[in-house]
């Protein structure tokens, strides 16, 4: 996430998402890409999460899946990826096995299978949905992504992401990644983020 930031702060307005999941191309700059990402940052900690709390990201690929991805690293949080795909029996098991905090989603879907956990699940307490008209639950442990963003973006908490931002190291937990349980239960796969480096690393050096 520090890298994205600083890359935000050379590239400024060049665009560095493209999405188009409401029928229609639209393009995010790195300005903008920095801005949700200090916003989701802002916004978690408003719901009282802690550094290396778990945080799980319910969704296909869109712009929003790399922003709650990268808001989560920037306070030292845990991401948790979950197969779009997946059943609501297949998500409680990750949701209780990583003892998750916050469930993003991305449309209907997710949020249909996922809203029942919240009574299910000891340790989730929200979940935010990303698509804009899911039909949501009048239920405050609910919020919809624009929402969060401006919940974020009016926190305060910039003081106390900077000073988190201090104690991010390449050996923390960046990611537990859940195999597809072809063998039993799912097993959930710590990476740090010295592993991602690695791998970028390698990437340019054979290349």
């Amino acid at each position: 996430a520090l890298y994205i930031l600083a890359l935000a702060e050379k590239y400024k307005d060049r665009a560095v998402l493209h999405d188009k999941v409401y029928g229609a191309w639209e393009h995010i700059s790195w300005n903008q890409f920095a801005e949700a990402i200090y916003a989701v940052a802002g916004g978690l900690l408003e719901f009282g999460l802690q550094e290396q709390d778990r945080v799980g990201i319910f969704s296909g690929n869109r712009s929003e899946w790399h922003m709650a991805d990268f808001g989560s690293q920037l306070i030292r949080a845990i991401d948790v990826p979950v197969y779009p795909t997946n059943s609501t029996k297949e998500t409680e098991f990750i949701v209780n096995h990583s003892g998750m905090r916050i469930l993003f989603v991305s449309t209907q879907i997710q949020y249909d299978r996922s809203y029942e956990l919240l009574d299910k699940c000891p340790t989730l307490e929200k979940i935010v949905v990303f698509h804009r008209g899911t039909k949501i639950a009048k239920d405050p442990r609910v919020i919809m992504w624009d929402d969060f963003l401006e919940l974020g973006k009016k926190s305060g908490q910039r003081d106390k992401i900077e000073d988190i931002k201090k104690r991010c190291h390449y050996d923390d937990i960046l990611t537990i990644v859940y195999t597809s349980g072809t063998t039993g239960e799912p097993k959930g796969v710590m990476l740090s983020h010295k592993n991602f480096m690695h791998n970028g690393w390698s990437i340019g050096k054979y290349t």
